[in-house]
């Protein structure tokens, strides 16, 4: 009996890995917005000088994006070790205690509420066609030969990082005068917007355009046109979903205006 994964082949991705990638890519996106709108603010508030302020966010874009592929690839790599070493250890176990083994998988099966006599069929049967494959995903719930990939995770959250900062960054640094702080403002809303919209298209939910649930979520907030544009962009059967979107959005203008208003008075105080 062969108690190997060599036999096993990859052929498409699971949900747990395609939800692995888009995970990353929804927080390097988000993570992107905020941390280059937080340094432009801060810089824009110290300094008029466009160079210095585009520099700034430049270079505070480049350092988050590298710094959430790096983060994204320790972690998942950490992951990925740690499935493999239980698939090493389940391998032993089968070679020293395969009776034993054996044995959890009838119980597991008794316990989804199948009889005692067909669970030890059951057991029988998949133990000596795949015990490995068996064994792990009972035990652990691993898919054999389907592993995290920290590859996947990297680069979909360096190239989200960078794209959610470049709106704000590019607003910044392009719209003239007065016009810099609120235009700043929309770039940072049409990212969070843009982000939740493709996170909903990769991960198949369901996109309604502003008139199709304007009607269910504009009574949340009818006192921010604003947050009801972007809130109801991305829309999943629930208002409840709206709401999350919205609390996002305000809670990225809320540490805006604050840390804005936290420079000012230094500032002033100087």
């Amino acid at each position: 009996m062969e108690f190997s994964e060599k036999k096993v082949q990859k052929h498409e991705q699971t949900l747990e890995e395609k939800l692995n990638t888009l995970r990353a890519g929804v927080l390097g996106s988000n993570d992107g917005i905020l941390t280059v709108v937080g340094v432009l603010f801060s810089v824009a508030v110290a300094t008029t000088n466009q160079f210095t302020i585009f520099i700034a966010g430049l270079s505070d874009l480049l350092a988050c994006a590298f710094s959430m592929a790096s983060g994204e690839y320790a972690s998942v790599s950490t992951q990925k070790d740690t499935e493999k070493s239980v698939v090493a250890m389940e391998t032993e176990l089968l070679k020293t205690d395969f009776e034993g083994e054996l044995k959890l998988v009838a119980d597991y099966y008794v316990l989804q509420g199948v009889s005692q006599e067909t669970s030890e069929k059951i057991a029988k049967d998949l133990m000596s066609k795949k015990p490995l494959e068996t064994i792990v995903d009972i035990k652990h719930g691993i898919q054999l030969g389907h592993y995290m990939n920290p590859w996947d995770a990297a680069f979909s959250s360096l190239f989200s990082a960078a794209a959610g900062g470049l709106f704000p960054l590019l607003a910044m640094t392009l719209v003239p005068g007065v016009m810099q702080w609120p235009a700043t403002i929309l770039a940072v809303c049409v990212s969070v917007a843009i982000t939740g919209f493709l996170s909903a298209k990769l991960g198949n939910g369901l996109v309604k355009n502003s008139y199709d649930s304007k009607c269910n979520c504009w009574n949340y907030y009818n006192d921010y046109s604003l947050f009801n544009w972007i809130t109801i962009i991305v829309y999943d059967r629930s208002p409840n979903n709206c709401l999350v979107s919205g609390f996002i959005v305000e809670s990225i203008l809320e540490v805006i205006l604050k840390r804005y208003r936290f420079l000012t008075k230094i500032l002033y105080n100087i």
